[in-house]
């Protein structure tokens, strides 16, 4: 960790290594509670896997989605560690006896902080695009749960699965507490080199050695410079974050799809009944409460459809209502992309009948035990 004692202190040159862990024994992340969680035994599920639609043809719907994403709180998508150096009694930590309390460790200790930067592409504030890609994966991923022992999707990056939720303030205790349904599920990550099969979110959204169907342009800031602010978090932490009301905005480009899968598409982002989302989480600090960052909110989004175009290499259409979006067309009306959107939506919910479980993330969230 390149650590050099100084007048009885610990100097931690390595904020990414030492910092952040650090700093997440002082957010109550790594602390672990005395209240013990209830839960039931992890269990191995069948991964429904299938070899994958071809790549070098167009067949089905190929076109591309206008979409931004509107922070609704601050946002942090960090560039890299923050520049910092981390000051430790490292004697007085010594005396403490038993098991100490958070307050009694951070008398302790000191953050000599600088700045996390938020990420930028050519000088300008941006989410990269598959920060955009993760998070809607990600979110399919775990709303997918198993019906009669089988489920369409693995877990591309999990831990081992959970006999029970972690207890309040230990590590990863708000995720599982909104992914409950997923967690004790044991769902291998598909293998395509090996095996040449793949679960359907792996067909959609790529897997090693397989191409995605679905691309994401990086998110630029559309509304001005003057939307990021450097906010003072307890300890010390400093960030730099957009404020509520900043609109990143990029493109999602699709091909090859099924009608229910462009829907699974927008139920990834949150959309549901119309073009505007529900509230969701993305960022740095997503799972942290008002309390424990001293009156601020973070990693509160919504997913916005500004416009669908579909190819001229698209081999379907889209009717709907009396209405039709044909290949080489686009639809921009406010009204009719929620129609859209709505129509698709109860599709694809049509379609996994029983297979998707819709979590309200903010709400289940914002009723946790305050950290």
């Amino acid at each position: 960790m390149g650590l050099i004692a100084r007048s009885g202190y610990l100097i931690l040159r390595e904020w990414k290594m030492a910092g952040s862990w650090l700093m997440e024994i002082m957010l109550g992340k790594r602390w672990r509670g005395l209240r013990e969680c209830g839960g039931m035994p992890s269990y191995r599920v069948n991964v429904l896997r299938n070899p994958p639609r071809r790549r070098d043809i167009c067949s089905g719907l190929t076109g591309r989605l206008e979409v931004s994403i509107v922070a609704e709180s601050y946002l942090h998508i960090g560039e890299g560690a923050q520049k910092s150096l981390v000051e430790i009694d490292e004697e007085g930590l010594k005396g403490l006896k038993g098991a100490p309390s958070l307050r009694e460790v951070r008398r302790y200790v000191r953050f000599i902080a600088g700045v996390v930067p938020f990420n930028k592409v050519s000088g300008k504030p941006a989410i990269p695009g598959g920060t955009v890609k993760g998070n809607i994966r990600t979110r399919l991923e775990l709303s997918f749960r198993s019906k009669n022992g089988v489920v369409r999707s693995c877990l591309l990056i999990a831990s081992r699965p959970l006999d029970r939720p972690n207890p309040p303030r230990t590590s990863g205790w708000r995720h599982q507490r909104i992914w409950s349904h997923a967690i004790g599920e044991d769902r291998r990550a598909c293998n395509f080199i090996a095996e040449r099969k793949v679960c359907l979110l792996c067909d959609l959204f790529g897997s090693a050695g397989l191409s995605s169907l679905i691309n994401f342009s990086d998110f630029l800031l559309t509304d001005g410079a003057n939307r990021m602010e450097i906010v003072d978090l307890p300890y010390g932490m400093r960030l730099e974050a957009a404020k509520p009301g900043s609109v990143f905005t990029g493109i999602i480009e699709f091909r090859n799809l099924a009608l229910e899968e462009l829907g699974l598409l927008f139920l990834g982002m949150g959309l549901r009944g119309g073009r505007i989302s529900d509230q969701v989480l993305m960022g740095r600090l997503k799972y942290h409460n008002v309390q424990t960052l001293g009156g601020k909110v973070f990693g509160r989004i919504r997913y916005r459809l500004n416009e669908l175009a579909l190819s001229r290499l698209s081999t379907e259409s889209m009717k709907l209502d009396g209405w039709e979006i044909r290949p080489g067309g686009s639809l921009a009306d406010e009204g009719r992309l929620d129609v859209l959107v709505k129509d698709l939506v109860d599709r694809s919910l049509k379609k996994f009948e029983g297979e998707i479980m819709l979590v309200d993330e903010v709400r289940v969230i914002d009723q946790l035990p305050r950290a």
